[in-house]
């Protein structure tokens, strides 16, 4: 993406799934910098500048699942600052492609409230394991912390079984709900199923060890928003919450 669309159009981060040219697919990969012209997907995967990637980008309620055609432009390899990834623009010849990227940033823009308009965001984090759920409310409030005059509008509860969880979302509105799968008694895919049922304006991010390929698949099937790799990265589950929550 050249500086022009740098400096013209407002970045957005959603999750995506990648059709590489060798016919492997990536799913959930995560982008940043969206834009009319173009995005930055994180990924190991190496490719060369100038290859054509097929990108297929969807995020709940915002957009349907919709391909886009995009050609490399640079590499990023890891750092402690930020994961690998590349670097892919649209080209303007692709009016259609440029389109759909047009249309996640204008949904996104629709979505959000001022400032002075929001009330707190429930967010509910499921976990039989008190250290991840600790680092997860780190997580949370490090996404507090780069909003606008750090203002505090998340309310954290957390549950060590799926069955508590279910208790607090019935006994007040939950916003968003981040829940492991692999849990004694009640499964997180059976919280999610019955989250669903009860509750269908509240968003559900999945963690899992399995996440991709048909774990992942009947997850969604479930009810399932996203559903995150273990282990979590910061800036994924911090992207996940601000995106569900159609936060800028």
């Amino acid at each position: 993406m050249n500086e022009q669309d740098r400096r013209a159009h407002p970045r957005h981060d959603l999750s995506l799934r990648v059709h590489w040219p060798d016919g492997g697919v990536e799913e959930p990969a995560f982008t940043e910098n969206v834009s009319e012209g173009g995005l930055f997907v994180q990924t190991s995967r190496t490719a060369a500048p100038g290859e054509r990637l097929r990108l297929e980008l969807s995020f709940p309620d915002l957009l349907a699942p919709a391909e886009v055609e995009a050609e490399v432009v640079r590499t990023r390899s890891a750092s402690e600052e930020a994961p690998a990834g590349l670097a892919v623009r649209v080209r303007e010849t692709d009016p259609r492609s440029r389109a759909i990227l047009q249309r996640i940033a204008r949904a996104v823009e629709d979505r959000r409230a001022p400032p002075r308009e929001r009330t707190p965001y429930r967010i509910l984090l499921v976990d039989d394991d008190r250290l991840c759920l600790e680092i997860w409310q780190d997580m949370i409030r490090e996404a507090e912390a780069v909003l606008p005059g750090g203002e505090r509008i998340f309310e954290v509860s957390v549950a060590v079984r799926a069955q508590q969880a279910l208790d607090l979302l019935m006994a007040r509105p939950i916003q968003l709900l981040v829940t492991d799968v692999e849990m004694p008694g009640m499964s997180g895919a059976e919280l999610v199923a019955k989250v669903r049922e009860r509750s269908p304006s509240t968003r559900i991010a999945v963690v899992s060890s399995r996440a991709d390929g048909e774990v992942g698949l009947a997850l969604r099937r479930s009810g399932a928003d996203v559903c995150l790799s273990k282990p979590v990265r910061l800036d994924q589950l911090v992207g996940t919450v601000r995106a569900l929550l159609a936060m800028p």
